[in-house]
């Protein structure tokens, strides 16, 4: 039973399964009235999302719980081939290769792990709308406030679409740079994090983060700017993505050094030489 749950069939079964799972969740949000419901489960945490709409939306409350089937038996899977050959061939041969593949897949664990994380662990306030001057108020005591908001591309930028935000913000039109927005977020009056946000340049702080998503204003000439932001704090979200940037550097170093042995192979085969 555990050879057969750590066997490479049943990994590919489960990549299958994750895959058909995105493509129906893909066809689910383009329909009338999914794509709402996709846009509030992304606007706070996913568990927080199942536990007060999940009955009101079984469907995609299904199709969700089918992800996380799918990939907790990928998690079983990769369980049961650390325990049943990765672990046992690096203690009998230790070499850099077979060290390697052990270390990517106690990463990849982590990094399932991590995203579990993301949808079950601290808290998630997106869509909140500030002028300079404004708060807003949030749950736990928690507030953002807006000090100053300068936009210096073109302000036609900002008479986009309401479908489609980001629309014309090309890299050649937009600077994310040329335009910040000074921030402060407080909890029960007591300054956490105070600075200078840019849309792809978030303020961090100990798992705190406030995104910057958008610079938005109304049609009117004479209306005031707004910043969009997203209020989050999960305490394994830098230590997660540190743990993808190494599995990724670590996955490239595996690959390279698998290439340079089939290379030497095959230059060996054809010379008559040694395999």
């Amino acid at each position: 039973m555990m050879r057969r749950l750590a066997s490479l069939t049943c990994t590919m079964w489960c990549f299958a399964a994750l895959a058909a799972w995105l493509v129906v969740g893909c066809v689910m949000a383009s329909r009338i009235g999914a794509p709402e419901i996709f846009k509030a489960m992304n606007a706070t945490l996913v568990i927080d999302w199942l536990a007060d709409a999940a009955r009101s939306h079984p469907l995609i409350a299904a199709w969700f719980a089918c992800g996380l089937a799918a990939a907790g038996m990928l998690m079983l899977n990769l369980l049961a081939s650390l325990w049943t050959r990765l672990v046992p061939q690096a203690r009998r041969h230790r070499d850099a290769e077979r060290t390697a593949m052990l270390l990517v897949h106690l990463l990849f664990a982590v990094v399932l792990i991590g995203h579990l994380s993301d949808i079950t662990v601290g808290f998630k306030h997106t869509g909140i709308r500030l002028s300079p001057g404004e708060q807003a108020e949030l749950d736990d005591g928690y507030a953002v406030r807006v000090a100053t908001i300068d936009f210096t591309d073109n302000p036609e930028l900002l008479r986009h679409s309401r479908s489609d935000p980001r629309g014309r913000m090309t890299r050649a039109e937009f600077h994310p740079e040329a335009n910040p927005v000074t921030v402060q977020v407080l909890r029960n009056g007591e300054t956490l994090m105070d600075g200078t946000v840019r849309v792809l340049a978030p303020l961090v702080r100990e798992g705190l983060r406030l995104t910057l998503t958008r610079i938005e204003r109304d049609d009117a000439l004479d209306a005031p700017l707004r910043a969009v932001f997203a209020l989050s704090w999960n305490p394994l979200h830098e230590v997660f993505f540190c743990v993808y940037a190494v599995m990724i550097a670590c996955i490239v170093v595996l690959a390279l050094r698998l290439a340079r042995r089939e290379t030497a192979r095959i230059g060996g085969a054809r010379t008559g030489g040694p395999q």
